[in-house]
């Protein structure tokens, strides 16, 4: 959609480092909100960002430009536990090149009543939120890092097909046949019956999809930027903060 003009060195990396952009893409109509982060002049070097009309999935990473390939991802607070503490190592520092992302709802519950899904918005939303937080090396040499912690959230989304209960019932008969019975000795293996729910769904949620694609939806996110010295968190200072706000309505 286009560039930010890259501008090095000095505080200031935007002339307007709040200024919000819009966009308007037909068919349905998107209203983008993106505030651009503000940056440290002490980071040195050339900045150029790129505006993206969607919230990113993992705010956290966009912020630092990161792009990891180990991604902690914990589904229980043990895990949570586990992989919070594996940040830091035995002298106290931020390990760099960390990567975690995660639902705090489903990491604390497990799992989500599909029922309770459909109907509660407030457990709908909890199930959709998700947090991340990430660390990478700080440009310029040293032995700084560059951490950010972030979060995204789905407020409103009408093309989501699980919160139609009609078509959760027809997804539900429709997998009756691929049900495991470990009573049987003749019944699907776990494999098995996964290809074959996937085969029988199929049809179904391609309608669904062709049928809600053009209602409304808004999403937002934020993140926020840290520069530990000696990657230290007691010697952290903010480099930037950025926010996202994409929502569509139908035409």
């Amino acid at each position: 959609m286009g560039r930010r003009p890259a501008i090095g060195g000095g505080r200031r990396i935007l002339e307007d480092p709040a200024r919000a952009r819009f966009c308007f893409i037909s068919p349905g109509l998107c209203i983008a909100l993106i505030v651009a982060p503000q940056e440290l002049g002490a980071q040195g070097g050339e900045a150029q960002r790129e505006v993206t009309y969607s919230v990113p999935k993992a705010p956290a990473f966009h912020l630092i430009g990161a792009s990891p390939s180990d991604v902690g991802r914990p589904g229980s607070p043990r895990e949570l536990a586990v992989s919070l503490l594996s940040a830091v190592d035995s002298a106290g520092r931020l390990q760099q090149g960390f990567a975690l992302e995660f639902s705090p709802g489903l990491a604390l519950s497990g799992s989500v009543d599909a029922n309770e899904y459909r109907t509660d918005f407030w457990k709908r939303l909890v199930a959709r939120t998700g947090l991340s937080l990430g660390t990478a090396k700080a440009s310029g040499g040293g032995s700084g890092t560059r951490m950010a912690v972030g979060g995204r959230a789905v407020l409103v989304d009408r093309t989501d097909p699980m919160v139609y209960g009609a078509h959760v019932d027809s997804l539900a008969e429709a997998m009756l046949p691929c049900l495991v019975d470990d009573l049987t000795e003749d019944d699907l293996t776990e494999e098995e019956a996964g290809v074959c729910a996937r085969e029988r769904t199929a049809s179904l949620r391609a309608r669904k999809v062709n049928a809600t694609w053009n209602r409304a939806t808004l999403s937002v996110g934020v993140a926020w930027g840290l520069h530990l010295g000696e990657s230290r968190v007691s010697e952290a200072k903010s480099f930037g903060t950025a926010a996202w706000a994409v929502g569509t309505l139908p035409l």
